[in-house]
């Protein structure tokens, strides 16, 4: 018993940081929950959607797959048209700076997903599935034009962009309500 007591004290010194931080952390999350959530929610959102694009380091592929368009609908209905800025503009750059692409098409991307949290805010009370698939039509017919002016070869930038609105549509199909309730304060 003796031993127990003392093996004890010495975990309770090692980890007194440990615990105070989360108790901190807990009490910060029951006093300002509603702040803490959506800010926790967006960073990860924003760390999933950055690193959705990081399999391009390693093959180039004809698949489109990443997460920026996603998070960014479900970040604009939940939060407003601030926070789905925050999410898509972040996860662009970021997303595009990790997979070794920041180039002239990262500002039509970042100016396209600017466009879609603004709609995706103004057409909260959309459902999300409808909402999500319109929105990254949308996205496509914006920028379009610019990836054609760029000289990008036509039918790779033609499956690069039906497989991501396929993919997107399969997430916001499947995956949007339960992302958005998660999401939601």
């Amino acid at each position: 018993m003796k031993h127990a007591l003392k093996r004890f004290q010495q975990i309770k010194s090692r980890y007194r940081h440990h615990a105070l931080f989360l108790l901190f952390f807990l009490l910060a999350i029951a006093l300002f929950g509603n702040l803490v959530k959506p800010l926790l929610v967006m960073l990860a959102f924003i760390i999933i959607a950055s690193f959705s694009t990081f399999y391009q380091n390693f093959f180039r592929s004809p698949i489109n797959f990443e997460l920026m368009k996603f998070f960014t609908v479900i970040s604009g209905a939940a939060y407003g048209s601030a926070a789905g800025i925050m999410v898509g503009a972040s996860s662009v750059v970021i997303g595009r700076a990790l997979s070794g692409r920041l180039d002239q098409d990262t500002i039509t991307s970042i100016i396209g997903i600017c466009i879609v949290a603004v709609l995706a805010s103004a057409f909260r009370e959309q459902n999300i599935a409808f909402l999500g698939i319109a929105l990254v039509l949308a996205y496509y017919a914006l920028i379009s034009f610019f990836v054609f002016l760029f000289g990008k070869n036509l039918v790779h930038a033609a499956f690069y962009i039906t497989t991501n609105i396929a993919i997107n549509a399969f997430l916001f199909i499947n995956f949007g309500q339960t992302v958005l309730n998660i999401a939601l304060p």
